[in-house]
């Protein structure tokens, strides 16, 4: 089926990540454009959302079995998604915080950056 060529789910759900990220640091917190208002922080919100949605299995009890997303390329991994998640749930507009596997910063004092 040639609708989905191309088509990286991974793709979609970093893109999804870094869009909510985006405009959970917009300033101001309230916009106009033709005539109608539109919250950023609202819409980053629910950017995040999209992109755990995308990585997690309803059907599993805590929502997660396993994500591919560590093994894709894309400079967003799960925990990203997750822990900024429920920081701006609970702080909307909170900074964000990369998460950072144990063996990136072993390679980076073994590298000596």
């Amino acid at each position: 089926d040639g609708h989905l060529e191309g088509f990286c789910l991974f793709g979609i759900t970093a893109a999804a990540f870094l869009k909510g990220r985006y405009m959970l640091g917009m300033e101001p917190k309230e916009l106009e454009s033709h005539g109608r208002r539109f919250f950023p922080h609202q819409l980053g919100l629910a950017e995040m959302e999209t992109a755990y949605t995308m990585v997690t299995d309803s059907d599993s009890k805590g929502g997660i079995e396993f994500s591919f997303l560590e093994n894709s390329g894309w400079g967003v991994a799960l925990e990203d998604i997750v822990s900024n998640l429920e920081r701006q749930k609970s702080q909307l507009g909170a900074p964000f915080q990369l998460y950072q596997p144990k063996w990136a910063s072993l390679q980076m004092r073994a590298t000596g950056l």
